[in-house]
């Protein structure tokens, strides 16, 4: 079976990153496997035989367009024979994958089902683009049973054509994490998120205003960056909060920052999976959440978690302080979340089998078709 993958992360292209290392693991499992990555900057390499390529393109529609000639390239080069393409989003990468004529596989990581995210103009194109490209792929693959379930809801997909494959956390080192120190708070509350709206880090602050009349020494660690930092930050100052508020910035590892939390705190609008529950489940730190990614299908509410709706301020200061104040809450939280999350993990060759197959079955369903 010969693969290209389309994608548009840049740290596929960068040898030390645990994605580059990702697509390593990928590709030794095929005769051929081309990354193809939208990125500002040409670049062209191979490395264990995996084939590398950075589009170059000064903004993503010349990216696209250079992603469509490579690709077609690459089916010159190779041959259409066993060949098929795996879209890392069922927008625009797909619709370029759609319009190579070659089978392809849809992935899709992100809860399209949400009502915060239906609300932006440019999803609702894309949600359009979605229905165009899913009823013309070969297979599709999610992250949840609960996206699995959206997609044959909304957009009539059928259910024999999606396959369910996690997001794959290599949890396999977590007793090896060091944990951050944060002395000064109790109780330590970490937030780690881009700062973009649908993040909605914001309410995090609200939160924190509510839990310090409760908790005065109550501090609040915000890892990660983005267009929203300067509001962040005046909010910060507007409610005196200088004291209780550590910016710890965009970091390569969070896993440390995570550990030494007493509470993670996840008040996403919508997730598909969310990597921080799973790395909060794992390494022994109570949550408390939204009713995003994980939570239900692996994470229990009320058991693993403690969740809130997103902008229930009271209920979510509420939950942090339960968590302060019962230990044997506590305890039975990072049990039970623990407990939850590597039962579900699946081995390295496990997961790497399910990859493979849902690629295959592309294959074999286009043949079929045909």
């Amino acid at each position: 079976m010969k693969v290209i993958n389309l994608g548009t992360d840049i740290k596929a292209l960068d040898k030390n990153s645990s994605t580059y290392k990702r697509m390593i693991s990928y590709g030794k499992m095929f005769d051929s496997f081309h990354v193809v990555i939208l990125a500002s900057r040409k670049m062209l390499f191979n490395s264990d035989g995996i084939h590398f390529y950075g589009t170059g393109g000064v903004n993503k529609i010349f990216q696209m367009f250079r992603a469509f000639f490579l690709i077609k390239r690459i089916i010159k080069n190779q041959g259409r024979d066993g060949l098929v393409i795996s879209a890392q989003d069922p927008f625009e990468l797909s619709l370029v994958a759609a319009l190579s004529g070659t089978p392809f596989q849809v992935q899709l990581h992100t809860d399209i089902g949400s009502l915060f995210w239906r609300k932006k103009i440019i999803n609702k194109i894309r949600a359009a683009i979605a229905k165009f490209v899913f009823s013309r792929a070969s297979g599709v693959r999610v992250v949840s049973e609960k996206i699995k379930a959206i997609l044959i809801r909304d957009y009539n997909v059928p259910a024999s054509k999606i396959s369910v494959l996690p997001i794959r956390a290599d949890l396999s080192d977590v007793q090896f994490v060091r944990p951050k120190s944060f002395a000064e708070f109790h109780p330590a509350i970490v937030t780690v998120a881009r700062f973009e709206k649908e993040k909605n880090v914001i309410a995090s602050l609200k939160v924190l205003r509510e839990v310090i009349k409760r908790c005065p020494q109550a501090g609040l660690v915000l890892v990660g960056d983005g267009s929203l930092r300067g509001g962040l930050e005046k909010f910060v100052r507007r409610y005196n909060l200088s004291g209780n508020v550590v910016f710890a910035g965009k970091v390569p590892n969070a896993r440390p920052f995570i550990k030494g939390a007493d509470i993670v705190l996840v008040l996403s609008y919508y997730e598909g999976y969310s990597l921080v529950l799973a790395e909060a489940a794992a390494l022994g730190v109570p949550i408390v959440t939204t009713d995003v990614g994980i939570v239900g299908e692996i994470l229990e509410p009320g058991k693993a978690v403690l969740t809130c709706s997103c902008d229930d301020i009271d209920c979510l200061a509420s939950s942090i302080e339960k968590i302060v104040k019962d230990e044997s809450l506590r305890n039975a939280l990072v049990d039970n979340a623990r407990a939850a999350i590597l039962k579900t993990v699946p081995d390295e060759k496990t997961y790497l089998d399910k990859y493979k197959d849902g690629l295959g079955y592309c294959l074999r369903s286009d043949s079929s078709i045909q």
